[in-house]
């Protein structure tokens, strides 16, 4: 599981013999081939790029089933219980916790779902949000009437606490029978000069339903004289271990941009 850039987005490459762009023609090259895109300094480049979870584990205690009673798994708290491989909450108070011991890590992003067989609230704005490592509540909530497997995607940019915690709005009575949590493989996006210097890395990275976009402002990068680059992405594996630079070029495990890896910025 890793990364893959998606294919026929919006960036268009140069091919070998093109000579369009308004009739701009570099012979910037990668394995015989011309890669190149020009690029004006106050035109931003976004693309998007689809990761995955890093091994498909579910970091929730016995795979997110209910099989053993409070106090094993989850920490029942404010009219919380488990019963029939369930867990039930029939009117939460203020201070209702539901909570169970997750490994998480700063900086890496994740997927939050919950099976919710059935939930009822006094306000309709008010139901289930969870929390991922003593975080902000995730959004949107599962409000009243709802019911089914709802998912969250999260970047945890702190830990606080190494926990999911399901929590409920005052009143609210809930039913539900499936916890998961999934670390999701985390990019690095870098430019490099042709020679694999490093030059930036691009932080202005949305994580949302599975894809990472990302955004690069050339603007920002005032520093980089007119030429070639290249746009790499590092795939990380556990948080720890940064794995090779991929080239965005057609080869292996990582498809790119249509045809190209390097960018002309001017």
């Amino acid at each position: 599981m890793g990364l893959i850039i998606l294919p026929n987005q919006t960036i268009k490459f140069l091919t070998p013999g093109e000579t369009d762009f308004n009739t701009f023609n570099e012979s910037c090259t990668q394995d015989g081939r011309v890669y190149c895109q020009p690029i004006t300094r106050d035109t931003p480049t976004k693309f998007q790029i689809l990761t995955s979870p890093q091994d498909g584990v579910n970091l929730v205690p016995s795979n997110g089933f209910f099989f053993n009673p409070c106090g094993v798994d989850w920490t029942c708290v404010g009219g919380w219980g488990i019963t029939g491989n369930q867990a039930v909450n029939p009117g939460a108070t203020p201070t209702s916790d539901f909570i169970a011991a997750v490994n998480l890590t700063a900086g890496q992003y994740y997927r939050v779902r919950v099976n919710v067989l059935g939930l009822s609230s006094p306000v309709p704005s008010s139901g289930l949000n969870p929390v991922l490592g003593g975080g902000t509540p995730l959004v949107p909530s599962v409000t009243n009437g709802a019911s089914g497997m709802f998912t969250w995607f999260t970047q945890l940019n702190t830990v606080t606490a190494n926990e999911i915690n399901i929590s409920l709005g005052v009143g609210v009575s809930v039913v539900i029978n499936y916890v998961e949590v999934l670390e999701y493989t985390t990019p690095t996006v870098t430019v490099e000069d042709c020679e694999g210097n490093h030059l930036a890395t691009i932080t202005d990275l949305e994580f949302k339903d599975g894809y990472v976009v990302v955004n690069v402002d050339w603007s920002a990068l005032a520093f980089m004289e007119d030429g070639c680059y290249k746009i790499c992405v590092y795939p990380i594996g556990n948080g720890t271990n940064i794995l090779n630079c991929y080239l965005l070029k057609e080869s292996g495990d990582y498809l790119l941009l249509e045809d190209g890896c390097k960018i002309k910025l001017f």
